[in-house]
């Protein structure tokens, strides 16, 4: 009988402790995404790249202004007030003999959402964009 519980006994199948442990950590590693997608984590990351973008922009705008006396916008002249200018990338300088433009002389890169119009400044030269950091 004894003998008769050894095979049996060794003839069970089952998983080990390292596929056990496998599928915890797969587990965890989901629940972990889920929590933070809920939270936001996330969308903190978007926010934090849009603040930084429009830093970048308004210095440039204010380099552009300094330089030119007029804003960086496709008739190069200031939004009324309480208005608002979309700013034009492309839109440039001439400096005694040397023509500047506002990408890439006065901002090395476009910042992300450029081409969707997004991008204002308003009559006191103030950046901003219409668009939600979560959509950033």
């Amino acid at each position: 009988m004894i003998s008769k519980m050894k095979l049996l006994r060794g003839s069970e199948q089952g998983f080990t402790l390292m596929e056990l442990m496998f599928v915890l950590v797969i587990f965890l590693i989901v629940v972990a995404v889920v929590i933070m997608q809920v939270t936001g984590v996330f969308s903190s990351g978007q926010a934090a790249a849009m603040e930084t973008d429009i830093h970048t922009v308004q210095q440039a705008v204010d380099q552009f202004i300094l330089a030119s006396n007029q804003p960086p916008t496709a008739d190069l002249r200031f939004p009324g007030e309480g208005q608002y200018k979309a700013i034009d990338f492309s839109a440039s300088v001439t400096v005694g003999v040397k023509t500047y433009t506002f990408v890439p002389d006065f901002v090395k890169k476009l910042p992300r959402h450029h081409d969707e119009g997004v991008w204002r400044i308003d009559d006191a030269s103030i950046v901003s964009i219409n668009l939600d950091p979560e959509d950033y």
